[in-house]
């Protein structure tokens, strides 16, 4: 969903692709998948993304953004991950929207029958 309130906007389109290594959405997906499909650089850090329950990123998948995801669960696992793209002007913004987030993730995976990963 494209926000309306500003005048800078980040637009990924439906279907972009994106490596499982990078950015917050590909990152909170690898963290729960056990073992991961591709090579990992930093096992830690995804341990942390599991212990945090979302992950951040900054300036990786495009210059000027930043983003935030939480993972959803089926009943099999990991299904997707729910994120928050803004402008990096806005990135202080990005944090009030963590609660929402981790929320709508967690109501979505209650609605899919999955649980979160412990």
């Amino acid at each position: 969903v494209l926000g309306t309130r500003h005048l800078v906007k980040v637009d990924y389109q439906p279907g972009h692709r994106r490596p499982l290594t990078a950015g917050a959405a590909g990152r909170t997906i690898l963290a729960h998948l056990d073992p991961p499909p591709v090579p990992v650089d930093d096992p830690g850090r995804l341990a942390e993304i599991r212990a945090r329950g979302h992950d951040y990123s900054h300036d990786e998948l495009r210059a000027g953004v930043s983003g935030m995801a939480a993972p959803v669960f089926s009943p099999a696992g990991v299904e997707a991950a729910l994120s928050v793209v803004v402008p990096v002007s806005r990135d202080d913004d990005l944090t009030t929207w963590l609660p929402a987030l981790t929320t709508a993730a967690h109501k979505l995976t209650a609605r899919l029958g999955g649980h979160p990963h412990p």
